[in-house]
């Protein structure tokens, strides 16, 4: 069976559009080709020039101003569960997950823009127009993609070798499995057998959040999408999050955000933004 493409999205864009603030489950790359933007991700601010890769996690909250146009751009929007199945490879995919201290969003190959652009063509290509083993040439793009990044920005790619690190690894592929369910953090700490403390120190030190930050992100940014993609109540979208009553995600989502549930779906709906599902622009 062919496998499974891990590009969810991929588009092209030359119009300088709308950016709003937003967050969605898929992680993303995006290439800026000509113009400059600033990129605010988290608490990073950055301009951004043509020939520079950004590097988004599924958790971060980011936005976009245009500063220069032309600003053209290629997005693509990844499974990276389905991209470590197909490339066995852990660092290449840490750029993704993790934010160790000192972490850059943007990503820079000196003297390779037209390669780099070769194969965000080639990845538009393959979404655009499928043909047989898609799936399998898309994973290998990017994989060629990471592998030079890896390269040329080696602090973006922190190694993933040692127990500690699996172990880790494995309780953030419990959570992202997992988030939707009662989980706390004396049990995962328990699956990995490891003291809470010492466990929630390690977290936050590999992936840039503690295991209670992480998995409030992952419930908050998929309540986002329901807001957005369903027309469920409040409480029925707390209850599907995880959260155990409406008033809980409520403050939650307000610290969050700056905005009730309700705000932001009315707010973001207008704006026309749609998370996670290529429908936004970049």
């Amino acid at each position: 069976m062919p496998a499974k493409s891990p590009v969810l999205v991929c588009r092209y864009a030359d119009d300088p559009g709308p950016h709003h603030i937003h967050s969605h489950l898929s992680c993303e790359l995006i290439y800026v080709r000509r113009g400059k933007a600033l990129f605010t991700a988290g608490e990073s601010r950055y301009t951004v020039g043509g020939g520079a890769v950004v590097v988004l996690s599924s958790l971060e909250d980011h936005s976009v101003t245009v500063l220069e146009e032309p600003y053209q751009r290629y997005f693509t929007m990844l499974s990276v569960a389905e991209l470590e199945k197909q490339t066995g490879n852990p660092r290449l995919t840490a750029v993704f997950k993790n934010r160790p201290p000192g972490f850059r969003h943007v990503l820079t190959l000196p003297g390779g823009g037209e390669r780099l652009e070769g194969i965000f063509a080639a990845l538009l290509a393959e979404y655009s127009r499928p043909g047989a083993f898609s799936g399998e040439l898309s994973a290998a793009l990017i994989k060629e993609l990471l592998i030079l990044l890896c390269r040329a920005n080696p602090a973006a790619f922190p190694s993933c070798a040692g127990p500690l690190y699996q172990k880790i690894e494995e309780a953030q592929r419990y959570l992202e499995s997992h988030f939707t369910e009662p989980v706390s953090v004396a049990e995962i700490a328990g699956r990995a057998f490891l003291q809470a403390d010492y466990f929630s120190r390690s977290f936050k030190e590999i992936t840039g959040y503690t295991p209670k930050q992480y998995l409030t992100l992952l419930r908050l940014t998929y309540g986002c999408e329901l807001l957005l993609q369903s027309g469920l109540a409040v409480q029925d979208i707390a209850v599907r999050c995880g959260f155990g009553d409406a008033s809980s995600f409520i403050q939650a989502f307000k610290k969050r955000y700056g905005a009730t549930p309700h705000q932001y779906r009315r707010q973001e709906g207008a704006a026309g933004l749609i998370t996670g599902g290529g429908k936004g622009q970049k």
